[in-house]
């Protein structure tokens, strides 16, 4: 009877041994495989890195834009609020009598700068006294 409890224990040892190794490989394997997905974890956490470097440079290019976009709405709409109201009476002011300036060059000949008084455009010209 010893013997045969010897085989039936030998048997079993041996049965354990295999499973072990069993055991052993699927170690190695799982272990590869995080081994994998430590890898894969980096380059992804790289990736993610290098995104939101180029979102937060996106993210700087829009704001410029917009700022861009709304300084030159800003420029229109106070230019137009210039032109409604200063444009027609400068309109008027260099259509009407010349000014009062000792300089105005209004009604005399030669080439057209600008009258030192009222600033428009003289028409003609003489030397100034």
């Amino acid at each position: 009877m010893p013997e045969g409890v010897d085989v039936r224990l030998h048997h079993k040892v041996d049965a354990l041994q295999n499973m072990a190794s069993q055991l052993q490989t699927h170690l190695e394997i799982v272990g590869s495989q995080v081994d994998t997905v430590g890898a894969i974890q980096l380059q992804t956490k790289a990736e993610l890195a290098d995104l939101s470097g180029e979102f937060t440079r996106f993210r700087k290019w829009q704001e410029n834009t917009s700022n861009v976009q709304f300084a030159l709405t800003e420029k229109s709409r106070l230019e137009n609020q210039l032109d409604i109201e200063f444009g027609w009476y400068k309109k008027v002011r260099m259509t009407a009598a010349p000014c009062s300036s000792p300089w105005c060059c209004a009604g005399r000949t030669g080439s057209a700068p600008r009258c030192a008084g009222c600033g428009t455009t003289c028409p003609t010209s003489i030397p100034r006294p």
